[in-house]
């Protein structure tokens, strides 16, 4: 079943508005207290790898 040109583009439309959202809130819970518990470790083994 093919879908007309304009309904493609309105997929394709709101399936970046998603994926901005998603980026959005992963960021902005990141930045908040999610940003602490997940930067420790990531410290931790680049301090632990000599470059």
């Amino acid at each position: 079943m093919r879908t007309p040109g304009g309904y493609t583009f309105l997929n394709v439309l709101f399936a970046a508005l998603i994926e901005i959202l998603c980026l959005y809130r992963l960021f902005s819970s990141l930045l908040g207290r999610g940003w602490d518990t997940l930067s420790e470790p990531i410290r931790a083994l680049l301090h632990s790898v000599n470059f």
